[in-house]
């Protein structure tokens, strides 16, 4: 094979790949501690499926009981998505005082979201690399990263760092290292953007933004799954760009659907999500993995995330789900990290768990490189010293 021209060189402390909510929350949580970071994502817009998927339901950080389990970058990032709009924290939580303490939860503008998030990466000194896929990566010694290459305008090049962040969504740099990922059950789901003369006058009438921002969700349950779908199933089984186009042309066959069947209805699509509303791609086998247990408790805890479905359900996440068992400085982030199928993978998959485990690989780059130390080798003390950078 010819060898590919190299046309730009940059060097890093880390590298995150995917711009995410888990990218974002590991970028910044890096770079404010001074360290140089470089976030390279494939569009043009940061937040992810939040954002260009339209999920815009920033999930509880609280165990359903009235206790606060999240804090740090998850309750800052669901503060921030409130930015350039009119959405207000809940009651008791920051919002009217002296109301009872509902949901730690909001709704949010996905475009306002977005604006927050890219200003929050530029002034926290994050360079990034915008319209730039991951396309390979080389290993030193088939233990170490010493780069990845990436393609956009400028080219081919190959971006340096002491430590790099998988938090594509997808294990896109996992695979591309050769790991062993696996892959689950999907439904075809399709959540866009619509508006309506009716709903625009009602939002108006009783000032509530959220019938404003309104979401038409298609083909988002288990239960109302249609069974004439079931070739756009994707289970244990290796992904392909064919069948992830499939899917989203299905899905939104499924809106030409909808739309064609409302005859006279005033309501009209006004954005299509520019993700795949697929809950999990890729997953890493990594050194530990999240339990369907929320009683299991692991050697080394990096923190603890609830069960937006289950109140009282707070599960504990190891340090090994968020490393790879063969590559000593890559760090997994958000959906992909390892988790057993099944109740863990669902509490793993959503915004506030992506905004935590993106926070935790940042700040265990930014460990490692103080420190000297590689991620496997951190103890409980250095895991309790990691929220003091």
């Amino acid at each position: 094979m010819q060898k590919q021209n190299i046309d730009f060189e940059k060097e890093f402390d880390i590298v995150v790949c995917g711009a995410g909510i888990a990218g974002v929350a590991a970028a910044v949580s890096a770079a404010e501690t001074g360290k140089k970071v470089a976030l390279i994502e494939k569009t043009f817009t940061p937040g992810g499926l939040a954002v260009s998927g339209f999920i815009n339901i920033f999930l509880p950080l609280c165990d359903g009981c009235g206790n606060q389990v999240i804090f740090g970058m998850a309750e800052r990032l669901l503060k921030l998505s409130l930015h350039y709009s009119p959405f207000k924290l809940p009651p008791g939580w920051g919002g009217e005082p002296g109301k009872k303490i509902s949901r730690y939860a909001v709704k949010f503008s996905p475009g306002a979201f977005a604006l927050a998030l890219e200003n929050l990466l530029v002034n926290s000194g994050v360079e990034i690399l915008y319209d730039s896929l991951v396309c390979d990566a080389e290993l030193q010694n088939h233990s170490k990263i010493n780069s990845v290459s990436v393609e956009n305008i400028s080219g081919r090049g190959k971006i340096y760092a002491d430590y790099f962040i998988d938090a594509t969504g997808n294990a896109y740099l996992a695979e591309k290292l050769g790991l062993k990922t696996l892959s689950y059950l999907n439904l075809l789901s399709s959540w866009n953007l619509q508006s309506s003369l009716s709903k625009a006058t009602s939002a108006s009438k009783f000032n509530d933004p959220e019938i404003l921002v309104d979401i038409l969700k298609l083909g988002e349950h288990v239960r109302n799954f249609d069974k004439s779908y079931d070739s756009y199933t994707i289970i244990n089984n290796k992904f392909t760009h064919e069948k992830i186009t499939n899917f989203v042309i299905f899905g939104r066959n499924q809106i030409r659907e909808y739309y064609e069947a409302q005859n006279n209805s005033d309501s009209f699509p006004l954005a299509l999500a520019n993700m795949p509303h697929m809950r999990l791609i890729r997953t890493v086998k990594g050194s530990d993995e999240v339990k369907n247990d929320p009683s299991v408790i692991p050697e080394k805890i990096v923190g603890r995330l609830p069960d937006w479905r289950t109140p009282g359900a707070v599960y504990n996440i190891p340090l090994g789900a968020l490393l790879s068992e063969k590559v000593s400085n890559l760090i997994l982030a958000g959906r992909i990290i390892s988790t057993e199928y099944g109740n863990a993978s669902e509490i793993i998959r959503v915004i506030p768990s992506a905004a935590f485990t993106g926070e935790t690989a940042g700040r265990i780059a930014v460990y490692s490189i103080l420190k000297n130390k590689q991620p496997s080798e951190l103890t409980n003390e250095n895991i309790s010293e990691l929220n003091k950078l």
